[in-house]
Order: structure tokens, then C-alpha cells, then sequence
């Protein structure tokens, strides 16, 4: 990523960025899609919003759904403070690759949940996995948002290390770790 000048983050043309992983750059996703793959986008993309030909949809993915920006908030999906946040949690297909449709109802559901049950809905419809020989593979770019600020974890996860110190947010990272490792088992 340092080439196309990422090692820094992805800040938007405005703030000095490029803006987006550049058009020319040919992704994992097309590459998959190309060879003959269904391919799935969940979780974070952080690849570029500010036009829609750098939506997921628009970038190999046959489907997507996930957040843009990074540090969104874990349980309303939105970025910025407070109430000028915005809902930064969004849905496409590449039927109609140019709309990606906010998701408002998901609000309050932790995302690492929601990511999850995502692709666990994503492996079972596809239509051929019961089948030993699969007629049309698919790809999954399954990209988590934890451990990432903000730091947050479901209150299940916290309680589960009550004899941590939450000492420089010990306690909730080691939350979202475990949150994130049960995720990737229920996945597996």
C-alpha cells in the first residue's frame, strides 16, 4: 500500500489523500470475479467513497455491505461525534453497482455481530456448498472492524475479564479480541 501512498492512512483528496485505492489498480476482487468466482465484500472497505466507481460494488464485489470510513461507532455505525455523526453502514449489489443503501436498522446491533452473521448468511446461501464439487466458488473479503477504535465491546465480552484492570482500555481490547476470535470460530 505504501506505493499508492497509504502508509499513512487513507485521508480524502481534501485532507491531502488520494481519496481512494486509484481506478487503475485492478483489485482482489476483480481478479476473483474474472476467474469465475461470486465475490462478497463484509465489513470495512476504506478503499474509497468519494466516488461511487470506488464502491466495493464497482471493485470486483458482487455484493457488499460495510462501512467506508474507519473508527466507525461499534453499535450506531456512525462516524464523527455525537449527534453530527453520520450512519456510515451501507449495502449494494452489483446488479446496480452506483447505489449503496444505508442500513438505519442495524442500529444498536454490535458489529461484530452483524459482520458475522453477514457472512455466515453469505456461506449458507451458496448454492453449492452442500455439493462436493463446487460449479461456481465464491470469495469472501471478510474485513472486521475490530481492534480498532473506538474501543468498544458488548458488555457480555467485557464482563468477561472483570479481573483486568481497564487500565488504557486493557479490559475492552481484550474484549474485542475475544468477541473477534468467537466470530471467526462461528465462521470456521
Amino acid at each position: 500500500m505504501q506505493r499508492l501512498g497509504y502508509q499513512h492512512n487513507n485521508p480524502p483528496k481534501a485532507f491531502g489523500g488520494v481519496g481512494g485505492i486509484p481506478l487503475g489498480e485492478k483489485l482482489l476482487g476483480q481478479y476473483m470475479r474474472d476467474a469465475g468466482y461470486a465475490t462478497h465484500h463484509v465489513g470495512k472497505w476504506h478503499g474509497g467513497m468519494l466516488r461511487k466507481e470506488y464502491f466495493p460494488t464497482n471493485r470486483g464485489f458482487d455484493t457488499s455491505f460495510g462501512y467506508y470510513e474507519g473508527a466507525i461507532d461499534y453499535y450506531d455505525h456512525t462516524i464523527g461525534p455525537g449527534a453530527e455523526g453520520f450512519l456510515d453502514l451501507h449495502a449494494g449489489t452489483s446488479a446496480d453497482p452506483m447505489a449503496q443503501a444505508c442500513q438505519p436498522l442495524f442500529n444498536g446491533t454490535y458489529d461484530m455481530d452483524m459482520f458475522t452473521d453477514r457472512a455466515l448468511s453469505i456461506v449458507d446461501a451458496h448454492p453449492d456448498r452442500t455439493r462436493s464439487e463446487f460449479t461456481k466458488p465464491f470469495f469472501m473479503y471478510l474485513a472486521f472492524h475490530s481492534v480498532h477504535a473506538p474501543d468498544e465491546c458488548s458488555q457480555y465480552w467485557y464482563d468477561q475479564f472483570g479481573s483486568f484492570p481497564d487500565t488504557d482500555n486493557r479490559r475492552t481490547m481484550c474484549g474485542q479480541v475475544s468477541a473477534m476470535d468467537a466470530s471467526v470460530g462461528r465462521i470456521l
